[in-house]
C-alpha cells in the first residue's frame, strides 16, 4: 500500500514486525522491529521508485520522528527485521528478486553497522514476514 507520510512524500508501507505480543515489560518477549530501543515498535519504509529507505521512530502509535536510511538499488526490497545477530538489536534482512541474493544489514539501533550476505536462491523464492 502506498501512502504520503507527513513530509508529502509517498512510500511503500513494509508493516512492523513484532514478536511475543510487542515485548518490553510484561513478559512478552523482544519487540522485534524497535530500532531505537524504547520497547516500541518502529516502522521501516521504503521508496520503490528512489530506493530511498527509512525508519519512522513511533511511539505507540504516534509518529516520533525519522531516520534515514542508505539509498539501495530498487532491486531490492526489505524482507523484515529481527536480531540475527543476537545483540538485543533489530536487524534488516533484505532480498533481490532479480538476482535471488538474500543479504542482512547488521543495525546499532537506527545507524547501519555492516552486512552479512546470505546464499542466493532462486528468484521464484521470495521472503514472507507476516
Amino acid at each position: 500500500t502506498a501512502i504520503a507520510n507527513p513530509i508529502g512524500q509517498v512510500l511503500t508501507f513494509l508493516g512492523a514486525t513484532m514478536v511475543g505480543g510487542g515485548g518490553g515489560g510484561g513478559g512478552g518477549g523482544p519487540n522485534r522491529s524497535d530500532f531505537n530501543g524504547d520497547g516500541q515498535a518502529d516502522i521501516l519504509w521504503q521508496n520503490s521508485a528512489t530506493g530511498e529507505r527509512s525508519i519512522w521512530i513511533m511511539s505507540g502509535t504516534t509518529y516520533a520522528g525519522s531516520v534515514s536510511l542508505p539509498t539501495v538499488s530498487t532491486a531490492w526490497s526489505i524482507a523484515g527485521s529481527s536480531d540475527f545477530n543476537g545483540d538485543g538489536q533489530a536487524d534488516i534482512l533484505w532480498q533481490n528478486s532479480a538476482t535471488g541474493e538474500r543479504s542482512i544489514w547488521i543495525m546499532s539501533g537506527t545507524t547501519y553497522a555492516g552486512s552479512v550476505s546470505l546464499p542466493t536462491v532462486w528468484t521464484a523464492w521470495s521472503i514472507r514476514n507476516y
